[in-house]
């Protein structure tokens, strides 16, 4: 008997051993708590039952700590015991403010109201303090296995599922008092908490394979079933639940107004405030778990990758839906977001289905899987940003009939055409931005896959060609330089992957030997094809063209006839540093640049120009004097030989040594003479 009363002592805290421990407090403060419920008349309206929850609330919490000590002994696990606690009395409360709704005292009006929302508000601080800790565990999970991908985490305790279902449980007792408006965003709220909160059960961590480690999942979920899939396809859901919960009370409103409720048709579709917005903040996590799983290795493998796209479609729909019952911008243009990564990852499921074979096999080392597997990524992405960019296109010319005669939008699809314009425009950029990424990839990414199989240069080029012609359609139709501009940016990115790929031979040296020249002649024709769409209906063409003749392709030729040891590491990609142009070179670049921008001077009538050209001529001339001419000056007598720029100090400063061995010579002979008797 005594080793158990030491034994208790020993795990108890001091403040509990005693005649006056936590039991005699606590029994103390639930009959403060009593004697003020039982004077709540006398009191003012509402304080006799403030105190009375306020005195029951503390008298549990301190009761349950007293009795939980020995495993709340870490600040988590106290925080836990917190979190169970306000969830239980948030239920309580809840439970009581019902019940005096229900069975309000008869003898003094209003009295039962009075308690019940006393007993209403002390339950809503109590959630309160049970969703900020809730929100502790969440944002502190979730933010460690974001920061650490490859590492392994266990499970999130299943305790937390408990204090969020009794908080759902409370809203529902709230909601049976009287119904609120608040009551459905809260609802809608806590049901994404609680979605998070079963996704994190779901242990993380990448092992070996690009898999989750089985010795931590459970044996019930496959290998790909992670966390944030789980999310995603959880909150997709939710957000679809929640828009059918909205459209069954606005039918049966619709279908209930006849005859005598007319102005319900004319009623607002939902009067919940702030459920747009909770229901746009679902949307933009799924859209970014969708972007996260393109790059992740688990969404890389075919069956999440389709689960992931059921997902993004599906909300897609929804908010486009949700757009046309009620009009807000904000929902339509996630639609439009959720909709263009759907398509995105339809093709990068696709791609997923052929190259599984690689992303699947543990052999392969992951450095090679993921070099290997990016740029087929990226082309896939291109295709579906292709797809998206023309239905995008379309839909705005066609839901130009649902404009006024003023080009007033009097339909959501009018009102939907800015942002689907802007989307286009958006997409399109993005696809530049891959396209470069990807045909740079081999350059970019030091890899032994040179990624030039027949396969993904056929695929490759067929993208980037098809993104220039769609996007040369839409700037030919609506006369945009910037869509001209991003459509010629497509076809040099497929220039620059070609190259980049293209098999060493004979050919390619000799173009990249002479690659400044080739690149300032080509700016003679692309000079003319701006000249001649600067009339027609490829007008839009004429100013980008101008800029990519008289600026880009000029200024990289320059760069390229600049000599080796000038160049920065790194920044040329088809020049190999220390390796100098031929000589000639130099002044012929320059001489066919004077000529392009004297064709621009004569064109133009622009001064600039015609300066610029002189200039240019008069450095080729220089050039090619200081190249040729001036070094048979310093040819090398008897050997028919011209000396080469960098061995011409040398010879200089043999030739000054000489004359100097030669006039010493003659004044010691001199000196010698006069020394010398007759």
């Amino acid at each position: 008997m005594h080793q158990s009363v030491v034994e208790f002592a020993a795990r108890t805290p001091p403040a509990a051993v005693g005649p006056f421990g936590d039991e005699v407090f606590a029994i103390a403060v639930f009959a403060v708590g009593i004697l003020f419920y039982l004077l709540r008349r006398k009191l003012p309206a509402g304080l006799g039952v403030s105190l009375f929850v306020a005195a029951t609330t503390v008298g549990v919490s301190v009761t349950a700590f007293k009795h939980n000590w020995p495993h709340a002994s870490t600040a988590e696990n106290r925080a836990f015991l917190a979190s169970h606690i306000s969830a239980g009395v948030c239920v309580l409360w809840a439970l009581f403010g019902w019940a005096a709704g229900i069975g309000g005292d008869r003898r003094e009006a209003g009295s039962g109201a009075r308690s019940s929302a006393t007993f209403l508000a002390w339950s809503l601080v109590t959630g309160i303090a049970t969703v900020v800790l809730v929100a502790y565990f969440l944002i502190f999970e979730v933010w460690d296995r974001l920061l650490n991908p490859d590492q392994v985490f266990q499970r999130l305790a299943g305790g937390g599922l408990w204090d969020i279902a009794a908080l759902l449980a409370a809203t529902g007792l709230w909601t049976l008092a009287g119904r609120r408006p608040e009551q459905p965003v809260i609802l809608l709220g806590l049901s994404a908490v609680f979605v998070c909160w079963t996704s994190l059960l779901i242990p993380a961590g990448l092992g070996a394979e690009r898999a989750l480690d089985r010795s931590v999942m459970p044996d019930f979920l496959p290998d790909w079933w992670s966390w944030t899939l789980h999310l995603q396809i959880g909150l997709a859901t939710l957000l679809l639940l929640a828009a059918i919960l909205q459209e069954f009370p606005y039918r049966r409103r619709v279908a209930n107004a006849w005859p005598d409720r007319l102005d319900d048709l004319i009623a607002p579709y939902s009067k919940w405030p702030a459920f747009v917005q909770s229901e746009a903040v679902i949307a933009g996590v799924v859209l970014i778990l969708g972007v996260y799983h393109v790059v992740s290795p688990v969404g890389a493998r075919p069956v999440p990758s389709s689960a992931g796209f059921v997902a993004l479609a599906a909300s897609g729909t929804t908010c486009l839906f949700l757009a046309y019952r009620r009009w807000s911008m904000l929902t339509a243009e996630l639609g439009i977001a959720l909709l263009t990564a759907a398509m995105v990852t339809l093709f990068i499921t696709l791609a997923a289905w052929l190259t599984f074979d690689v992303a699947a096999d543990p052999a392969v080392p992951y450095a090679r899987e993921y070099v290997t597997r990016i740029p087929a990524l990226f082309n896939a992405a291109l295709f579906g940003l292709g797809a998206a960019l023309a239905l995008w296109h379309w839909l705005p010319r066609f839901w130009e009939q649902q404009l006024a005669a003023d080009g007033t939008p009097w339909t959501t699809a009018g009102r939907m055409i800015p942002s689907v314009r802007l989307a286009t425009f958006l997409i399109t950029a993005l696809a530049v931005l891959v396209a470069f990424r990807m045909a740079l990839w081999p350059k970019s990414v030091a890899s032994v896959d040179p990624d030039n199989t027949a396969g993904r240069v056929v695929a490759g080029v067929a993208a980037l060609l098809f993104l220039a012609a769609v996007t040369a359609r839409v700037a030919r139709r609506t006369e945009s330089a910037a869509y001209a501009s991003l459509a010629i940016a497509f076809v040099v990115a497929c220039t620059f992957f070609a190259f980049i790929r293209s098999p060493s031979s004979p050919e390619r040296g000799w173009l990249t030997q002479h690659l400044a020249v080739v690149l300032a002649v080509s700016a003679l024709p692309i000079l003319a094809l701006a000249e001649t769409a600067r009339d027609g209906a490829w007008r839009g063409f004429a100013a980008p063209l101008w800029l990519l003749a008289l600026l880009v392709l000029p200024a990289y030729s320059l760069w390229l006839v600049v000599p080796s040891e000038r160049l920065p590491s790194g920044l040329s990609i088809f020049f190999p540093p220390g390796r100098p142009p031929a000589e000639w070179l130099r002044p012929l670049t320059l001489a066919v640049l004077g000529a392009v921008y004297g064709l621009a001077a004569s064109r133009e009538g622009r001064k600039a120009f015609l300066a610029l050209a002189g200039a240019l001529l008069l450095g080729s001339l220089a050039s090619l004097y200081r190249t040729y001419v001036d070094s048979n000056i310093f040819a090398v007598s008897g050997q028919g030989s011209t000396v080469s720029h960098e061995s011409r100090g040398q010879y200089c400063c043999a030739v000054r040594h000489e004359h100097q061995s030669r006039l010493s010579t003659s004044q010691a002979d001199h000196d010698s003479a006069i020394r010398t008797p007759i």
